[in-house]
């Protein structure tokens, strides 16, 4: 069983351990694992579109 990894846009390959709240990536950085919202929000406030931030706080919040 050997070390796994999942793409993370914009952060390239990131190991990740067992526990399902930490990831490590290439430079051996720790962060904690974003949730779904998390993941989603932070995309949505990227591209700046007003209404997509719009329909994410009525579908979500």
């Amino acid at each position: 069983m050997g070390e796994r990894f999942e793409i993370v846009p914009g952060r390239g390959r990131v190991r990740v351990d067992n526990n399902p709240f930490i990831a490590i990536t290439d430079n051996r950085e720790y962060r904690p694992r974003e949730s779904a919202y998390e993941r989603t929000k932070r995309q949505v406030y990227a591209t700046g579109n007003k209404w997509a931030i719009e329909n994410f706080h009525a579908t979500h919040d």
